[in-house]
């Protein structure tokens, strides 16, 4: 199970809309990224100090109620999924409501993270 309690910060630096540090959970050390604005974070998970190997973007939603906020932010990832791979791909949700990317019947290994927050989306994808 996921537990944010359990992730803690190890080390950290700032640059100018950028952090670049190194959180613990459970026996891994992991490096992130977090793009900073005046209106949002974003972070995600790199593959190394420094290094994400795939695209990770937010956007502006404009969501009327918590409904139309989750529905608004699957359809900008399907959207972006589809630009990156095709229009023959799908989403589905996970058991643990997680976005998993489908061809068809056939789910693809590659890693997708979804979040959404007041009027902001914002993935990340492996690619």
């Amino acid at each position: 199970m996921f537990s944010p309690t359990k992730i803690c910060l190890v080390s950290i630096s700032f640059g100018d809309g950028v952090s670049y540090g190194i959180v613990g959970f459970r026996d891994e050390d992991l490096f992130f990224r977090t793009e900073i604005t005046d209106e949002w974070l974003h972070s995600v998970v790199l593959d190394q100090p420094g290094r994400f190997r795939g695209i990770s973007n937010v956007k502006r939603i404009n969501p009327t109620n918590n409904n139309d906020r989750s529905v608004l932010a699957w359809q900008y990832l399907l959207d972006e999924v589809k630009g990156e791979l095709g229009e023959d791909v799908s989403l589905k949700k996970s058991e643990l409501g997680y976005p998993v990317i489908f061809r068809g019947d056939i789910e693809l290994d590659i890693p997708v993270s979804l979040s959404h927050d007041g009027d902001f989306a914002g993935y990340s994808m492996r690619i």
